[in-house]
Parts: structure tokens; sequence; C-alpha cells
């Protein structure tokens, strides 16, 4: 008597899995870079930030102590979420080793000083 199996003697085809087709992993690094992208821009914060550089600078020297025109500023993100934060530093000599500093912190969304380095 004859089975269905026995009269066809060649092995069956093995279905291939989405990722041993190039189409299935082109998608799957599709995916990943996707959920990279949307993932570093939750994390990156920002973009609404009202004050520029030179803005921060000019709110930074309505509170200095030191005045002069050696000025080192940076932009930070700080906390969770996110907020940007201006950090202004004000200094007296050469930039390697100040002879005085002050560093002041300036909201990058509000403009008001977070801190005046006093």
């Amino acid at each position: 008597m004859s089975t269905p199996s026995s009269d066809n003697d060649e092995p069956q085809p093995r279905s291939r899995d989405l990722r041993d087709s190039t189409l299935g992993r082109i998608a799957v690094i599709a995916v990943v870079l996707a959920v990279a992208g949307v993932s570093a821009r939750a994390c990156g914060g920002g973009g609404n930030d009202a004050l520029s550089k030179e803005e921060a600078i000019a709110a930074a020297e309505d509170v200095a102590i030191i005045k002069g025109e050696n000025v080192l500023v940076r932009y930070l993100n700080q906390g969770i979420p996110p907020r940007g934060t201006w950090i202004v530093s004000f200094y007296t000599g050469p930039p390697r080793k100040p002879i005085t500093s002050q560093t002041i912190l300036v909201d990058a969304e509000t403009g008001q000083i977070v801190d005046d380095g006093r």
C-alpha cells in the first residue's frame, strides 16, 4: 500500500526563515535604525531652546563680577528629561591657568540665571 509520503521520494524544500533572506535582513536593519533614531531624538532633548550663545553671554554679563573679554561658553543638556543650559565662564589671565574665574549657568529656554557662580 502506498502512503502520501512514499509517492514522492525527494526531500521537502525547507521553508526559509525571514532572517535567512536578504529582504528580511534589510528589514531588520531598517527597524533597528528606526528605533535607534527615535530613541536618540527623544534622549537628545530640546531643539526648542530660545537662547542663542550670544544672548546667553549677554544675560550672564549682567550678573558677572569679573569683567573682561575672556569668555568661555559651553552648552550642556542637564537632567531627566534633558534641559539645555549655557555654561558661561568669565576669567582673567591665560586660558589654561586663569587667575580668577566665575562660571554662570543660564537656562537655554527661559534665559534665567540658574547659578551665578558666587
